[in-house]
């Protein structure tokens, strides 16, 4: 995956004006002094130098790992990709978060930028014209589905789909019971799903 950027747009372009897509997931930087890694954006760190500090000598970025062949880092990546969706998510419900990390998990589903655009109410946008109103999710699978017949049924229903069915069975599994968000519009998701509520 390519690193996202303040803007919520990728930081590294080809030649061409495409992001880079390195197929390892999402970078941070580390910490140079006590090795600590930090999922930043590099605006965001140098915020935090002082005058006489050059980033260089504080940061270094993370190395690339493979999430097929370096046990934990699909995991880990697939966190921060949930992270940096859920951070842009505006004004959100319980329900709107949900569904944004089941889109956001995927990596092409719902990317930061997308889901802040999504989430910030305004007349011109059809998916969320108040701010106290949820995100009309209904409208954004559509749209999605219909404007991306090759995909967008994957990057919407099914993405929600194993999301869901994964965090009900971890809720049933766990001794103490996996989390589930008790204001979450559970006939709102199989709706999108296609199961009847």
């Amino acid at each position: 995956m390519f690193h996202i950027g303040e803007d919520g747009q990728p930081d590294e372009f080809d030649a061409n004006g495409k992001p880079i897509i390195r197929g390892y997931g999402l970078r941070c930087w580390i910490s140079i002094a006590d090795g600590c890694t930090i999922c930043k954006t590099r605006d965001q760190l140098n915020s935090t130098l002082r005058n006489d500090q050059n980033f260089g000598d504080i940061y270094k970025l993370e190395d690339i790992h493979d999430q097929v062949t370096e046990t934990g880092w699909a995991v880990e990546y697939m966190k921060r990709r949930i992270e940096q969706v859920i951070n842009n998510c505006m004004n959100c419900t319980d329900t709107d978060r949900f569904i944004a990390a089941a889109l956001g998990q995927n990596g092409s589903g719902l990317h930061p930028g997308a889901m802040r655009e999504l989430s910030i109410a305004n007349p011109n946008n059809i998916f969320r014209t108040k701010s106290y109103l949820p995100i009309d999710w209904e409208t954004y699978f559509t749209v999605r589905i219909q404007n991306n017949p090759d995909t967008g049924d994957y990057d919407t229903r099914k993405q929600l789909e194993l999301f869901y069915g994964v965090v009900k069975e971890l809720n049933h599994r766990s001794p103490t019971g996996w989390y589930i968000p008790s204001r979450l519009n559970t006939r709102l998701i199989k709706k999108l799903i296609g199961i009847n509520p």
